[in-house]
């Protein structure tokens, strides 16, 4: 993984950032921010998911024979930086996953990124996916009390520029961009229920490919 969790000082760090002398990072009480495992830090990491590892060995928390790594490295990103964010405000431990749920069985979207405590709050990365149904995925999030970053990476499928105008026709919110150059995220603004009604009117808004 390229993030780890200081479980002493609360803080996700992208493995880039812990440059303490070897003797420091030993004391580290460092750990999965999904599962809590202990993890290990590799100094000599060469590609950013082989930065740290679970002692027991078992597979990364954002590892997927699914997902590819253009969408894993933002949704990493996106965790390390929600955590500390949402960590920053409420002072309190961080309850975030990846790839959860949201819903009941027969109406239901998977989340990227979902925090359950202490705020409720989902993030989709768009990358490559060509079934974005805006509509249902942030009625589903709202139908059960989640707010939502939409968060688009510059070298995906989609014109940033493009869909930060057409959301614009609903709501006067902006959406969250990740440079997969620089590795450098802004989240945007969370998107509520009270700042876009999922209905009729909101689906005939916006044009058929973020419906």
């Amino acid at each position: 993984m390229f993030i780890a969790k200081d479980a002493d000082v609360h803080h996700v760090f992208l493995g880039t950032e812990i440059t303490e002398p070897p003797q420091d990072r030993l004391r580290r009480n460092l750990r999965c921010p999904l599962c809590n495992k202990p993890v290990t830090y590799n100094s000599s990491a060469e590609h950013p998911f082989e930065y740290f590892r679970h002692d027991d060995g078992s597979r990364d928390c954002t590892e997927s024979d699914s997902v590819s790594e253009g969408h894993r490295l933002p949704v990493e990103v996106a965790v390390r930086t929600i955590h500390n964010r949402i960590q920053e405000v409420t002072g309190g431990p961080v309850d975030i996953d990846v790839e959860k749920w949201i819903g009941t069985q027969r109406n239901f979207k998977i989340a990227d990124i979902r925090v359950v405590s202490p705020l409720q709050i989902v993030a989709e990365i768009f990358h490559e996916s060509s079934d974005l149904e805006l509509s249902r995925r942030l009625a589903t999030m709202f139908s059960n009390n989640y707010r939502a970053y939409l968060i688009f990476t510059s070298d995906g499928r989609y014109d940033i520029t493009r869909v930060q105008q057409d959301i614009q026709r609903i709501a006067p919110l902006r959406i969250g961009r990740f440079d997969s150059d620089s590795m450098d995220i802004s989240l945007g603004d969370l998107f509520t229920r009270k700042q876009i009604q999922c209905d009729q009117s909101t689906r005939e808004a916006l044009p058929s490919y973020l419906i």
